[in-house]
């Protein structure tokens, strides 16, 4: 049970890693778009 979790947990871990980082550009990139339409 213990390997079978830890198989699961890490690419999900990957995963959200990858999603916040996406995140944070969308976020990024809907600042730089609001500064530069003013």
């Amino acid at each position: 049970m213990r390997i079978f979790n830890r198989l699961f947990t890490k690419p999900i871990r990957s995963e959200q890693t990858s999603y916040l980082e996406t995140l944070a550009r969308q976020t990024r990139q809907s600042r730089d778009h609001r500064l530069s339409s003013r």
